[in-house]
């Protein structure tokens, strides 16, 4: 999920998450957009992360 929001927000597109329960943070900086997303799971709290490169333009 962190790799497809950071990957939207790159490109310029909405993300709708896979599941209602994910949290979802983005934020562009420095020409790359960072992704961070936690889930609830029954092993705990699952957290991931992703940065891509903003296209050309970015979304600042």
């Amino acid at each position: 999920m962190a790799g497809a929001a950071a990957r939207a927000h790159a490109i310029g597109v909405e993300y709708h998450p896979a599941r209602e329960d994910a949290q979802v943070s983005v934020e562009e900086s420095g020409g790359l957009v960072r992704a961070s997303v936690s889930v609830d799971a029954p092993i705990g709290t699952m957290r991931s992360e992703a940065v891509f490169p903003a296209e050309v333009g970015g979304n600042e």
